[in-house]
């Protein structure tokens, strides 16, 4: 059993925003608008909450995962949601003195017209100190990858690679992405054109597969899975 440190995949992701990208217009003006300017409506909670149950289901049927699978998929998001109490304990436990510090910040802005060296390195530093670092995050979800590898037959992965949430409304879109895709490709003759879609295309996959890995490894999974 890898140790909670190997799975903050999840903490650069889970814990921002939705857990599915299906109809995030509205996430994004949560994110964008002031604090306190935006707040969901009950109907509008429960769309998100539908969508994310809907996603779970969709993936689990594409997954057809055997009873040891399903175990061994239940005991990883409990680790995950572990790992996530933990992460969010150690950033409360800083919480206090990052209140201290802005407040002496703001004394010195008030008072100097800047804030001073020393509490500028003092906001960085237990910065620093809450998040990890980016090699730490590569071989987090290098070791994940490996964990969900042992899990997953070699189809299932390609299942997972490849899903997409409520698809079926989402046709137009993935064709055009996929003309584009292939518009970059058949533009081998420009090194600088085609070097540009791989670059795009490997990250749009690694955005799928963030996204993907965030549904199975979900609450709502979980709450599927354990019925």
């Amino acid at each position: 059993m890898y140790p909670f440190r190997y799975l903050s995949l999840l903490a650069f992701g889970l814990c921002m925003s939705l857990l599915l990208p299906v109809g995030s217009a509205d996430a994004r003006r949560a994110k964008a608008a002031p604090v306190g300017e935006f707040q969901p409506s009950e109907d509008l909670k429960a769309i998100r909450g539908l969508r994310r149950q809907i996603a779970a289901e969709e993936l689990a049927a594409a997954l057809q995962l055997s009873d040891t699978q399903t175990m061994e998929v239940i005991t990883l998001i409990q680790e995950v949601k572990a790992f996530k109490a933990a992460r969010r304990g150690q950033r409360e436990s800083g919480e206090p003195q990052m209140r201290a510090l802005l407040e002496d910040y703001l004394d010195e802005v008030q008072q100097l017209g800047a804030a001073s060296e020393q509490t500028i390195a003092d906001i960085k530093a237990l910065r620093q100190e809450s998040r990890p670092s980016q090699g730490k995050r590569g071989e987090n979800r290098r070791m994940l990858r490996e964990r969900l590898g042992e899990i997953l037959t070699e189809e299932q992965a390609k299942s997972l690679r490849s899903f997409r949430p409520m698809a079926g409304l989402r046709g137009d879109q993935d064709e055009k992405r996929r003309r584009r895709a292939q518009r970059h490709e058949q533009g081998g003759d420009h090194d600088g054109a085609s070097s540009l879609g791989r670059t795009r295309k490997k990250a749009s996959d690694k955005g799928k597969m963030k996204r993907t890995a965030h549904v199975l490894l979900s609450d709502e999974m979980l709450k599927l899975l354990s019925r």
